[in-house]
C-alpha cells in the first residue's frame, strides 16, 4: 500500500472567518509545521455496493472528517467501491496538531493515486478543508500543512482561496501533553469563547504579520492562550512555570498540550512532569 505523508501543524493563535460558501470560511492566524504527523494509504476493492473503513493506528474509528474525504473522492468516479482508510500517525489525536486534516489531506491524495482520478493539488486541498469545516474539526490546517515552517494565514480560506505567507523557521518544538484529549467542535461551538478568540486573535494576526519573527509569534501565543481564557488551569500552570524558567510557552490550538519553540530541546523536554514529545519545524 502507498502512502502518503502530511505534516502536523500547530496553530498559535487565530481568528475565525465564517461564510456561507465553505471553500471561504476558514481562519486567520499562524502556526507552525511540523516534520511529524499522518501517513495515509488506502485499499480500494470494486464491490456491488460502497463501503467504507477508516483505521486509526491499526484501529477501526468514526473519523467523520475522513470519511467525508473519501465520499466526495467517490462522486468523482463511477461504480462501487469498498474502501479502507489506513492512518498512521507520528503525534498523538485531539492534542492541537492538526492531524484531522492531515489525515484528511493524506487520504485525498491516497484516493486520488488508488483510483487514478488525476485531480490538482488544490482541489485535493480544497475537498480536504471542506471536510473539516463541515466536521468542526478544523479551520485552518490544511492550508498550513501545504506549506513548511512558520505559516501566517493572512486570508481565510481553502487553498487557493485562502493567503498565507510562509516564513523559514529552523528550530525544534517541544510539546507537553498536559491534559485529556480536547474535540476541537467543542471550542468552535461555543458562543462566549468564539467572540474571545476574535477579537484576541485579530489583534495577534496584525502584530505578526508586523512583525513576523519566531520570539514574537511565541509572545502573540502566550498572549491569546492566556486572555482567551481557552487553557484548563493545569495548562495554564504549565505555561506559567516554563515562563519561570525563562521559556515562553502557549497552548497548542486547539488541544491539552503546551508547546514551545527552542534550540535546547532535551534540556526543556525536562522541565515539566508531563510526557513530551519533540518534533522539528519543517523545512
Amino acid at each position: 500500500m502507498k502512502t502518503f505523508f502530511v505534516p502536523g501543524h500547530i496553530t498559535g493563535f487565530f481568528e475565525i472567518r465564517e461564510h456561507d460558501d465553505l471553500l471561504k470560511t476558514g481562519s486567520r492566524g499562524c502556526g507552525v509545521v511540523l516534520d511529524q504527523g499522518v501517513s495515509t494509504g488506502v485499499a480500494v476493492r470494486d464491490a456491488d455496493e460502497t463501503t467504507v473503513k477508516v483505521f486509526y493506528d491499526g484501529e477501526e474509528c468514526s473519523c467523520p472528517t475522513t470519511r467525508t474525504v473519501v465520499r466526495e473522492m467517490l462522486r468523482h468516479t463511477c461504480g462501487a467501491y469498498e474502501v479502507e482508510v489506513h492512518h498512521f500517525p507520528d503525534l498523538p489525536v485531539e492534542y492541537g496538531f492538526g492531524l484531522s486534516g492531515a489525515g484528511a489531506l493524506g487520504a485525498a491524495r491516497a484516493l486520488n493515486h488508488a483510483l487514478g482520478l488525476e485531480l490538482d493539488e488544490k482541489r485535493l486541498g480544497e475537498i480536504a478543508h471542506i471536510a473539516e469545516v463541515r466536521n468542526r474539526t478544523g479551520l485552518g490546517d490544511v492550508i498550513a500543512e501545504m506549506s513548511r515552517g512558520m505559516v501566517i494565514r493572512t486570508r481565510e480560506g481553502a487553498p487557493g482561496r485562502g493567503r498565507i505567507k510562509s516564513i523559514s523557521l529552523d528550530c525544534h518544538v517541544v510539546c507537553f501533553i498536559v491534559g485529556r484529549r480536547l474535540r476541537t467542535k467543542t471550542v468552535l461551538g461555543d458562543r462566549t469563547k468564539k467572540l474571545a478568540i476574535n477579537v484576541i486573535g485579530r489583534e495577534c494576526v496584525k502584530e505578526i504579520v508586523r512583525h513576523p519573527t519566531r520570539e514574537r509569534f511565541m509572545a502573540l501565543s502566550r498572549r491569546f492562550a492566556i486572555e482567551t481564557g481557552i487553557p484548563q488551569r493545569k495548562v495554564e500552570q504549565a505555561i506559567k512555570t516554563l515562563e519561570k524558567a525563562g521559556i515562553v510557552a502557549a497552548m497548542a490550538m486547539l488541544g491539552h498540550a503546551v508547546f514551545t519553540l527552542t534550540d535546547e530541546p532535551e534540556e526543556v523536554a525536562g522541565l515539566l512532569p508531563y510526557p513530551a514529545l519533540v518534533a522539528k519545524t519543517l523545512q
